[in-house]
């Protein structure tokens, strides 16, 4: 996806590829900025790899350095991966009091055969209801999920 979105060469094939965290950078002509970083990470909740800790850090390391993150759902989204989403943006809630901005999320839910964006619009406002639910104080980092149709690409 990054490689078509951004014309980055990141490897890719079949399965599992990108190990970690890759990033590259790439010269851009914007008024304010002359570069741009984009970071791939690997596959999150991976049956191969089975590492929860690891993929909650990797999770929140990217929300807290990033501007935009574009999550790229096979599927729908999935519990364990609701569960992540909400200890993420809760824990990127209390670093916000450090003052860590907050970036503009996108998702695309690929490889769905539902091209209605209700479906997903719906599974995102159930993650914002327990964010909501486990920390009322948390409506920041709840509205990261709050999004319109516009920012929600079923393929």
């Amino acid at each position: 996806l990054l490689n078509y979105l951004f014309g980055c060469r990141f490897s890719t094939s079949t399965g599992r590829c990108t190990r970690g965290i890759y990033a590259a950078v790439m010269k851009i002509d914007h008024p304010n900025y002359d570069k741009l970083m984009i970071l791939d990470t690997e596959g999150l909740q991976s049956a191969e790899k089975d590492d929860q800790e690891f993929d909650r850090k990797i999770t929140l390391y990217c929300l807290a350095v990033s501007h935009i993150v574009i999550i790229n759902v096979k599927g729908d989204l999935h519990l364990p991966l609701k569960k992540l989403l909400e200890i993420c943006l809760v824990s990127l809630h209390e670093l916000k009091k450090a003052k860590v901005g907050t970036p503009d999320v996108f998702i695309c839910f690929n490889q769905n055969p539902r091209p209605e964006k209700d479906h997903f619009l719906q599974q995102l406002r159930d993650v914002t209801g327990e964010i909501l639910a486990a920390n009322p104080d948390a409506k920041d980092a709840a509205a990261l999920l709050n999004l319109d149709a516009d920012r929600i690409q079923a393929a």
